[in-house]
């Protein structure tokens, strides 16, 4: 009998209880249907721990037919407030991919404020207005907006509208960082109508509460340190990345033998895989593939399924 080597991997981000909040536009899971799937994915599936993962795709042992490793990326609060218990209870592991910087320096994420942006603004066409009225009064030219939005402005996976998806890309990567970053800090403020430190700070997990997680059999692997694309980023860049969320790992106490990575955005290149594997990473995850093949040559280049592809 052949050796299983397929895996699938679930991806979280939210999971809250999200009607009746705050932000109950915000696209994520509500805790209740998470431990409905988790329901699920236990009658279907064996769920392993990122150990068990690392040694059969570097060493080849073995893992149960049907196996899943359940992952949740971006070190948000939920994690330790509804996930943690929910999967403490439950007896199984989650491996977490919190990125280092906005943990260590309670900065949000320019992703998680663009989130936060979308939902609060759900008029996306007045939204791209504003952004390119602004983005034209710090001399961005009308030319070159029109030419992103033809590059730019497809529908995705997560965005079925034009416009949210063009909104993402521009204030994620498009624009010069500078502008970007003023941008956002503009209609976060006008949006949300709270400071971005204070709202970070309600946001993300603390090195106290990764301890806490680790402590009680999660598994904390790396998630770059300023979250950057880094298919964007020189190779010295992405050499500083690597480094310093290495350096946060071990500040916090997670095993850096063999470790585990999972890509911003789900972007890399071959310098990221020349880098992994100088710094002795075991493995790496995409943010999209489905189901997995656990093999040596494969091992930076691991796919994942959403919690959308799964009942809920």
């Amino acid at each position: 009998m052949s050796k299983n080597n397929k895996l699938s991997v679930v991806m979280y981000h939210y999971v809250r209880e999200i009607k009746g909040s705050l932000h109950p536009g915000i696209k994520g899971l509500e805790f209740e249907k998470f431990k409905t799937q988790l329901d699920y994915l236990q009658s279907e599936y064996q769920i392993i721990q990122a150990e068990d993962v690392i040694s059969s795709c570097l060493n080849g042992s073995p893992i149960p037919e049907n196996s899943c490793l359940l992952t949740f990326d971006d070190g948000y609060k939920d994690h330790i407030k509804f996930v943690l218990p929910e999967l403490k209870s439950r007896k199984i592991q989650g491996t977490f991919f919190p990125p280092a910087k906005a943990i260590l320096d309670r900065e949000l994420l320019s992703v998680s404020a663009i989130h936060f942006i979308l939902e609060r603004c759900t008029n996306y066409k007045l939204l791209l207005e504003e952004l390119f009225d602004l983005c034209i009064s710090r001399d961005i030219k009308k030319e070159l907006l029109s030419e992103w939005k033809i590059t730019y402005g497809s529908t995705g996976k997560w965005d079925s509208e034009p416009e949210p998806a063009l909104i993402k890309r521009l204030l994620q990567f498009v624009l010069p960082e500078r502008i970007r970053t003023d941008i956002i800090s503009i209609l976060f403020e006008k949006y949300i109508g709270q400071k971005q430190r204070d709202f970070a700070d309600d946001l993300y997990l603390t090195t106290h509460d990764l301890k806490i997680m680790l402590a009680d059999g999660m598994y904390i692997g790396s998630h770059g340190y300023e979250h950057f694309w880094l298919d964007r980023c020189s190779a010295d860049e992405q050499k500083e990345e690597i480094i310093n969320s290495l350096k946060f790992l071990t500040q916090i106490g997670a095993s850096t033998k063999d470790w585990m990575m999972c890509y911003p955005h789900g972007a890399y290149n071959s310098d990221t895989v020349k880098l992994l594997d100088e710094y002795n990473c075991g493995i790496a995850f995409k943010d999209s593939g489905g189901e997995t093949i656990l093999d040596i040559d494969r091992r930076y280049d691991l796919t994942r399924y959403d919690t959308n592809d799964f009942p809920q």
